[in-house]
């Protein structure tokens, strides 16, 4: 889990920044949030596996897609302000593996 918010206030100026990454069993979360002044920038990605949800939302401008690992890996290398997430998403395997297991015969004399 990696979670960090900071507030700055200079004069009337108020900047905002929070950021948020949760590595769960069944969902993993990534969330970003940023004011300054009157821009609002709001960045959510959730899902598991090869199956993403992102929403954004700037300036008011809301937009939903459904993105690929790969996908959210490039988005994610686009935006500056998602960096953070970068490596923590590195650590996340897509799809299980499978287990196997080694059987040895025995015979019997």
């Amino acid at each position: 889990m990696h979670q960090t918010s900071s507030t700055m206030k200079k004069g009337d100026k108020i900047t905002v920044n929070e950021e948020l990454f949760i590595a769960g069993d069944k969902n993993n979360v990534i969330k970003f949030y940023s004011k300054n002044n009157d821009k609002i920038e709001k960045v959510s990605i959730t899902g598991s596996g090869d199956s993403y949800k992102v929403e954004t939302t700037k300036n008011g401008e809301k937009k939903q897609e459904t993105l690929s690992m790969d996908e959210v890996k490039k988005l994610i290398a686009k935006n500056d302000n998602l960096k953070f997430a970068k490596s923590y998403l590195s650590d996340i395997k897509v799809g299980g593996g499978k287990k196997s297991s080694k059987k040895s015969s025995k015979k019997s004399r």
